[in-house]
């Protein structure tokens, strides 16, 4: 099992912007988000030790849990919990980032391997630093997901 905290700004990935068209006839197509690859590449280096290598690799079925803590925002109160995050990026596409660089790294096949999850994107409590807690597991592992992301929430 990996358990492991990337900091950072969680970046979105799947948004694709068509630029038009080239003098060769091929689309030219960038991502949305500047911030993707290099939020990909912090993914990539925290799944993969210094030698480049995977900390573990699933070969089947693998259920992962992620907990994206947004950056604070100044406009939240300074002596309560903060709200829910519901403002973009959308959960699904944190999701993509994530799942992309566990493939690129090599910890899990493709991410069709992802069989099951859980989610939470929130706010970053006072003086907490954003970015990703992440837990995957082998499928067959006896893990609860919850437990991956409540320790972090509590």
């Amino acid at each position: 099992m990996i358990e492991i905290f990337i900091p950072g700004t969680p970046a979105p990935q799947g948004s694709i912007k068509f630029w038009g068209t080239s003098k060769a006839g091929r689309g030219i197509l960038t991502t949305a988000c500047a911030r993707t690859k290099p939020w990909r590449a912090a993914i990539i280096a925290a799944l993969t030790g210094g030698d480049g290598r995977p900390l573990e690799q699933f070969d089947g079925g693998v259920i992962v849990a992620y907990e994206f803590v947004m950056p604070r925002i100044t406009a939240l109160p300074k002596r309560r919990d903060a709200p829910p995050h519901t403002k973009k990026p959308d959960v699904d596409k944190l999701q993509r980032a994530v799942n992309d660089a566990l493939k690129a790294s090599g910890v899990i096949g493709d991410d069709s391997c992802i069989v099951a999850g859980q989610y939470l994107k929130r706010y970053a409590d006072i003086g907490e630093t954003a970015g990703l807690h992440l837990c995957v597991s082998a499928a067959s592992d006896d893990v609860d997901l919850y437990r991956c992301i409540e320790k972090h929430v509590d």
